[in-house]
């Protein structure tokens, strides 16, 4: 023990020398003899989705060509291999710009959903409507896109399952077009509908609704449109004429629906005939009542206007 400092003298430290082979050393500093690895080449894949609806077959070569990669029969498995990326001719350089020209590298999944959707909502040929239903896609563009869609849709891996939906869209829609023009051609009868308008019932009087509140809401519909019932219930809810009908008043959207569906029924019954030939008449002018092609040719009606709230 050292002196009164309490300090502990513990010796000369001894220190291990520790020697690296040349290899070693090299590893460490990077700079080891002998040939180099030779970096390998990857290229990105040529991946194409079917809705951009791409020429795959004219179209994969150039591009793999361009990227450096080679596709090389194994057997019975074909196998990708990366090469020296090579530059493409003039004429193929041309080529693959009319190629991808004629594609649609800017939609992507959300854009094609999108375009489904809106088809379903507005039906095919009704091209102004789908185009604002797409984020950043303008009439043209979108007049393009449905063009090829219905002209190479079988190649999508869901055709018969994207038309089927787009059908049933269209078929609500062709409803909608039919009720609109039953309930027009029930208003025209009368000069004043909201006063003289008279029902056959039938079965389908009920004892909540009267036959004033039923011309209400035949006549607004009409104004406003299929499926306007939030609307709907605004104006039963403004207007003097039921300023004291609680039960009316007090209708949800739903409610007032049924009942409509209801009277529309009975409309229909009653002029059946006259809707009959209305029906034929629209058919024969765009082209006849045949089975709906493939095609951009469809119903393009939608829902009534809407009326601005006073």
């Amino acid at each position: 023990m050292g002196g009164a400092s309490g300090f502990i003298d513990i010796g000369k430290r001894d220190r291990k020398q520790i020697t690296y082979s040349e290899n070693e050393q090299a590893k460490y500093s990077g700079t080891v003899d002998g040939p180099a690895k030779q970096k390998v080449h990857r290229a990105k894949e040529v991946t194409f989705y079917d809705y951009q609806f791409f020429d795959q077959a004219a179209l994969r070569p150039l591009l793999e060509k361009e990227r450096g990669i080679v596709r090389v029969q194994s057997g019975a498995e074909e196998k990708i291999e990366f090469i020296a990326k090579e530059e493409l001719t003039e004429e193929e350089e041309k080529k693959k710009e009319e190629l991808l020209k004629a594609g649609f590298a800017e939609w992507g999944r959300r854009d094609f959903q999108a375009y489904i959707r809106a088809n379903e909502k507005h039906g095919r040929s009704n091209i102004a409507a789908l185009a604002k239903e797409i984020e950043g896609k303008d009439e043209p563009e979108v007049r393009r896109y449905a063009e090829v869609f219905w002209e190479r849709g079988e190649e999508l891996s869901e055709w018969a399952k994207l038309v089927a939906k787009i059908e049933e869209g269209e078929k609500r829609l062709e409803r909608q077009h039919d009720i609109n023009r039953a309930i027009q051609l029930k208003v025209k009868r009368y000069k004043n509908p909201l006063f003289e308008m008279k029902f056959n019932y039938g079965a389908s009087k009920g004892k909540a609704f009267n036959e004033e509140a039923d011309r209400y809401l035949i006549c607004m519909t009409h104004k406003l449109g299929w499926g306007q019932w939030e609307e709907l219930k605004y104006h039963i809810r403004s207007e003097p004429l039921f300023r004291f009908d609680w039960f009316l008043k007090s209708r949800t959207p739903l409610e007032l629906k049924r009942r409509i569906e209801t009277l529309v029924r009975t409309i229909e019954k009653e002029l059946e005939g006259p809707l009959k030939k209305d029906k034929e008449k629209r058919r024969a002018s765009v082209g006849g009542g045949g089975k709906r092609k493939a095609s951009l040719d469809g119903p393009a009606a939608g829902p009534g206007k809407k009326m601005k709230k006073k």
